[in-house]
């Protein structure tokens, strides 16, 4: 990292050894908030906006709502005389209401420094003083709000609006322990979307997650080594997927796959058996950690998820539906308490209806993973029994279909297959290359010969 930081570091001097070079008369530098970089001098500068002459030529009108904060204060730096104090208590409130804090306490404190010995002098300084006082109040109140509004949004599922508080908490402190977990954690629910860039964010996640972990976070340990364990799990289940559908495109026909495709493939199974291990152990400690810590009530139900998922994937399929069975227990009490409390406090129903709601469809996802048991375990029967539950639950689960669609094959009803196959490729929000979705392409040819062909 220290090595990557001063490779950085090297280019950015040498960038900016260039630019001095060949643009010597450009006394400043517009940042703007779409990313843009337009170097060149202030001509004007009032309450709406700027003018700017740029150095490639030419005059720019800008309004402050197009450039980033930290800019604007920058440029009106540039234009206060060393003994403006006036001119820099304004610059000081303005950064303050901006929640550009460390600036604020930099144009204070430049007021502070000067020594003019008249009144006004002295009263300024002394309102220097004072402005110090706001900002150490004004940023604990800003940080304390932000971190109110993200938690607000995650429990909310807004997690991009989450993000977003987050980001400016740290953006006032840092390190803060609340913020770091809660924008890894956000980086855990995007990348739980079915989405190209889902896998990279997840990467991510697990990575701040793992470091978090194992600091000091004034108490949030735990939540940090439960996200770890979510972050893993979810990685177990991306490979899963991988490997169902090389097991499936392995199992055709000679004629239809080349040696060397199919050697290659191989590789790529038995590599992508080797990371779902992998993070199926690291997701089985973790998992484990939390279940003897102070989170063990709360997280409980989505650590015998997780470790009944955890079971299956090492063929453990008595063990999977153990832990699975004693997670649905703890799914039915949930339910009775939400229930309960939203009729013991109807003030609060909407509260206590949306944690019913990701009640029902934690159910859901159990009822799935039981089935994909019993499908190893050949209990077709059963297996459909909880799939329709499953469904019935939350319709929008389209893995839910294609596990039908597979229990349907087996029992040779190529119809109901067929139907269930195309529901998950209605029903999924998952890319065209997920391999999910080309498994159910390839199960449906399938099913469509059979169906055409009266078999």
């Amino acid at each position: 990292m220290l090595m990557r930081r001063a490779h950085i570091a090297c280019v950015a001097a040498a960038l900016a050894i260039g630019l001095l070079a060949t643009t010597a008369l450009a006394a400043e530098v517009l940042k703007l908030k779409n990313g843009g970089l337009v170097p060149g001098d202030i001509v004007s500068m009032d309450d709406d906006g700027l003018t700017f002459a740029r150095q490639a030529g030419g005059e720019l009108r800008v309004e402050w709502e197009a450039v980033l904060p930290i800019s604007r204060f920058e440029l009106w730096e540039s234009t206060l005389a060393d003994d403006d104090a006036a001119g820099r208590l304004a610059l000081a409130e303005w950064a303050i209401d901006n929640e550009l804090f460390d600036q604020a306490r930099h144009a204070a404190m430049k007021v502070k420094g000067l020594h003019g010995k008249d009144a006004d002098s002295a009263a300024q300084r002394d309102r220097a003083e004072a402005l110090l006082a706001r900002i150490d109040h004004e940023r604990a109140e800003a940080l304390a709000r932000h971190l109110e509004n993200a938690a607000r949004y995650y429990d909310e599922a807004e997690f991009r609006r989450a993000a977003e508080q987050w980001g400016l908490a740290l953006k006032i402190a840092p390190r803060d322990a609340k913020g770091r977990l809660g924008r890894a954690m956000v980086l855990y629910h995007l990348g739980r979307e079915e989405s190209p860039g889902g896998i990279s964010r997840l990467l991510l996640a697990s990575e701040q997650l793992d470091a978090l972990r194992h600091e000091d976070l004034g108490g949030l340990e735990q939540h940090a080594e439960f996200g770890y364990a979510l972050a893993n799990d979810r990685l177990v289940s991306l490979y899963a997927r991988k490997i169902r559908l090389l097991n499936v495109e392995l199992a055709r026909d000679d004629d239809a796959i080349d040696a060397s495709t199919r050697k290659a493939k191989a590789k790529e199974l038995e590599s992508a058996n080797s990371q779902l291990k992998r993070h199926a152990r690291i997701a089985e400690e973790s998992y484990g950690v939390v279940q003897a810590g102070e989170l063990k009530g709360q997280s409980e139900p989505t650590c015998l998820l997780g470790l009944a998922r955890m079971a299956a994937t090492r063929n453990e399929f008595e063990t999977s539906l153990r832990d699975a069975r004693a997670c649905e227990k703890q799914i039915v009490r949930s339910k009775i308490l939400w229930r309960a409390a939203s009729e013991r406090f109807p003030g609060e129903a909407a509260v206590w209806e949306q944690k019913l709601h990701r009640v029902v469809l934690q159910e859901s996802e159990l009822r799935d993973l039981i089935a994909s048991v019993l499908l190893q375990l050949d209990r077709f029967d059963e297996a459909q029994a909880e799939l329709n539950v499953a469904i019935e639950l939350a319709p929008e689960r389209d893995s839910a279909y294609l596990h039908r669609a597979i229990v349907r094959q087996a029992r040779q009803e190529w119809g109901l297959a067929r139907e269930d196959l195309r529901k998950f490729l209605t029903v999924t929000r998952r890319h065209a290359n997920d391999p999910s979705v080309i498994e159910a392409r390839l199960r449906l040819d399938a099913v469509e010969t059979r169906v055409r062909d009266g078999r």
